[in-house]
């Protein structure tokens, strides 16, 4: 994980803007504040420098392609073919998972952002759950809406399921020790790397193997 604000915008241009592609660099400019430009370029350079770490290619060298649903995957080179990752990306921090386990997705919001928790629980929760989350007070009510909010979006990035993954498909929630509940073969994990945002991970390991998701912060420099 990468905390944005900690970042030197000008060291990062100089060492990361080089890194990307010709598309990237397009996607780069198009944003319209240069806020929104340095947290564009920070994850994509942590993207590419956490798969470094696992392959032995530099990081300008990953080529990256799309599924229909938009779900990222790498392209070449395929030094590991097994290598999957996800990329997320809030107010203030970037989180990149990198497994060989199996299907994964990763997700991180902040949660000082001014939300709808009415709609965003419409949109993301299952009624029983929207339920539940009316008998709290209105201030665990956002907290407990952010939890569900980051597992529901890690564990439908990684089924790259897309629109089509509805509230009352996904009843992600968590068990009576505090820990994410498993959805079928898929291992939810849940982090909060501060007081202002949560993270979780969704894994769906080969043969059912037990995995283990390891919260790291990283460096670009």
């Amino acid at each position: 994980m990468l905390f944005l604000d900690e970042l030197d915008g000008r060291a990062l241009r100089e060492r990361c803007l080089p890194w990307l592609a010709s598309d990237e660099v397009a996607r780069y400019r198009a944003l319209s504040t240069d806020r929104l430009q340095l947290r564009y370029l920070a994850s994509i350079a942590l993207c590419r420098r956490s798969l470094s770490q696992y392959a032995p290619v530099d990081p300008p060298a990953w080529r990256f392609r799309r599924s229909v649903s938009g779900k990222p995957a790498i392209a070449a080179p395929l030094q590991r073919p097994s290598l999957r990752f996800s990329l997320s990306r809030t107010d203030g921090l970037a989180v990149c998972l990198v497994t060989s386990a199996g299907a994964a997705g990763v997700d991180v919001e902040s949660t000082s952002r001014t939300v709808d928790t009415a709609a965003v629980a419409r949109d993301f929760l299952s009624a029983a759950q929207r339920q539940q989350l009316e008998t709290l007070p209105p201030v665990e009510q956002t907290r407990s809406l952010f939890k569900l909010w980051v597992l529901h979006e890690a564990y439908v990035k990684g089924t790259g399921r897309g629109l089509g993954a509805t509230p009352e498909r996904v009843r992600v929630g968590f068990g009576a020790g505090g820990a994410p509940l498993p959805m079928g073969n898929w291992r939810l994990f849940f982090y909060e790397p501060s007081a202002t945002h949560v993270a979780a991970a969704a894994i769906r390991p080969r043969d059912g193997a037990d995995v283990t998701v390891t919260w790291l912060r990283a460096s670009l420099f």
